[in-house]
């Protein structure tokens, strides 16, 4: 595999266009993270947070093998639509439930039902009036958890800033989502 590091989106995903799997391989390490945040919005009550992440990973393949640079977009964006569309349409198939915060809150596509200012503000009140509540019940520890789990940290990462074993924050988080499949 070739030293990636220094291209472009751009020019990976020219590459990959032309049939350079490695190209493909490295714009989805590079989106990764991405993917798992957009992920973390969502919540399977029962579920499996890897079934989001795969969900999420083949909305980011399809960007990648669908974006066309004449669109007038960045693959980011793009990339971040297909990734959201894609964990959308799971959802709604298999009951997933969404959470939207501040970073949602954008007026890119007003023809996007989502984008209607009116609607994301009902939504973000939801969101936060459900999150203000779950504080209430959550010890300190857990709220800490929660905060780094909400903005894309994996297990290790929150274990590693909190000082504490992985094991004690996927035990953290399950108290967590049991307290709020009270407010679902």
């Amino acid at each position: 595999m070739s030293d990636y590091s220094m291209c472009s989106d751009q020019d990976l995903i020219l590459r990959s266009h032309a049939g350079d799997r490695d190209s493909e391989e490295e714009l989805i390490k590079r989106y990764r993270q991405k993917v798992r945040i957009c992920a973390r919005r969502f919540y399977l009550l029962g579920g499996d947070d890897e079934d989001l992440l795969q969900e999420g990973m083949i909305g980011l393949l399809h960007a990648v093998r669908s974006y066309n640079p004449e669109m007038g977009t960045s693959f980011n964006t793009f990339a971040e639509k297909c990734i959201k569309s894609r964990l959308i349409d799971a959802a709604q198939f298999k009951g997933y439930v969404e959470f939207i915060s501040s970073e949602d809150l954008s007026m890119e596509d007003p023809a996007d039902e989502n984008s209607n200012p009116e609607t994301l503000l009902i939504k973000y009140e939801q969101y936060e009036e459900v999150v203000s509540q779950l504080r209430l019940k959550l010890s300190r520890y857990e709220s800490s958890v929660l905060d780094l789990y909400l903005h894309g940290f994996s297990y290790p990462e929150i274990a590693k800033k909190l000082g504490k074993s992985d094991r004690s924050i996927y035990n953290a988080v399950q108290r967590i989502r049991t307290k709020l499949s009270e407010f679902l």
